[in-house]
């Protein structure tokens, strides 16, 4: 008997099938849309750990994949596995949702490689610093710090142009994005982090009248 289907990354926790984790995703796609929707029209990818069941994604040219069942890789617009059947720079904005330990490298060097120059990255994460945190850790997610995610995405080239933005419930599940709740925003259960690709201007020949006397001329 085949065994059931699941949306969940292989092997991760049902961390975000349960309330709390839906919260989280939620808000943090509220967010990530108000950005997008100063963008539109420009071509889109979206990763996340859910498939999700009330959302619509944005009316644009784009591709939403969640983790796959048992055999692994990404569902959702395409099956596929990475590398990811995108050609080379020519995504605008990229959206990654609690990307996954395993193949994580591959996974940012892909997004990395599908962005043009000049196209923007949201990573979602959890907040080290939010109590929410220990939910999560319990059920075996870990919260890796921030600052991590920073260096690791500059060795990619990469270059952050907002600071964090903290998003979702503060402490209880019910608690939505919306919700003042209580207490500081800097304890909300996520982080966004944006990225921007920032291409290497070409460096021209160097004029003759700016070469100092004596120079040999260039060959």
């Amino acid at each position: 008997m085949p065994a059931p289907a699941t949306r969940r990354q292989p092997g991760a926790p049902a961390w975000f099938s349960a309330p709390q984790g839906r919260i989280l995703l939620a808000a943090e796609r509220q967010w990530v849309l108000r950005r997008l929707a100063e963008r539109p029209v420009q071509p889109w990818l979206w990763l996340c750990p859910e498939a999700p069941e009330d959302w619509v994604p944005p009316p644009a040219r784009g591709l939403l994949l969640h983790h796959g069942g048992g055999a692994g890789g990404y569902q959702g617009s395409v099956r596929c596995d990475l590398p990811l059947p995108v050609a080379s720079g020519c995504i605008a904005h990229v959206v990654v949702q609690h990307a996954p330990s395993r193949g994580l490298q591959t996974l940012l060097e892909e997004c990395e490689r599908v962005l043009l120059d000049g196209g923007r990255l949201w990573l979602c994460t959890f907040n080290p610093y939010s109590p929410y945190r220990l939910r999560a850790g319990l059920a075996g997610v870990a919260a890796r710090p921030l600052g991590a995610w920073i260096q690791r995405l500059h060795a990619l080239g990469l270059v952050a142009v907002a600071p964090p933005r903290c998003v979702g419930p503060r402490w209880r599940p019910r608690e939505s994005a919306g919700n003042p709740g209580g207490g500081a925003a800097s304890l909300r259960a996520g982080c966004v982090l944006e990225f921007e690709k920032r291409a290497l201007a070409p460096v021209g020949p160097v004029p003759a009248g700016w070469r100092r006397p004596g120079a040999a001329p260039a060959a």
